[in-house]
């Protein structure tokens, strides 16, 4: 008895021929993106709430066992004002921080047009002074 295969020869060959698995984009779309770069029309204030957002958007999933851990730790050694003031004022800091990480990516994209010769080494600098930190 032939074993029945799900893949049958005309799927097989249908997919291979596709030229995009990704619903919504173009490879043209994406060949495009090749020379992306950071957009900073809208100015300082909305660059570093995009900024933000997105870092919060990322980072707020790993670190919210932490988040949770310190509310409970506080909530047993501390009164519940201070536990409150506590969890928020990690909270703050946490976001703050995320939002200055955001300044040297708004500066490099500021320059980058104006440093073309060293445009390709910056990003290499930030990525050793990053790893170093």
């Amino acid at each position: 008895m032939e074993q029945a295969n799900a893949f049958a020869a005309s799927v097989v060959d249908h997919w291979r021929k596709r030229e995009n698995l990704l619903p919504g984009s173009t490879m043209g779309a994406m060949e495009a993106m090749n020379g992306a770069k950071v957009s900073t029309m809208g100015g300082f204030v909305p660059f570093v709430l995009g900024w933000t957002a997105m870092m919060l958007a990322m980072m707020i999933p790993a670190t919210l066992p932490l988040i949770l851990l310190y509310r409970v730790v506080a909530h047993q050694r501390l009164s519940p004002v201070q536990a409150r003031i506590g969890t928020a004022a990690m909270l703050v800091g946490y976001v703050a921080v995320r939002a200055i990480t955001g300044l040297p990516v708004y500066v490099y994209a500021l320059t980058a047009a104006s440093i073309s010769r060293v445009a390709g080494v910056v990003p290499a600098v930030l990525l050793v002074v990053g790893g170093v930190y």
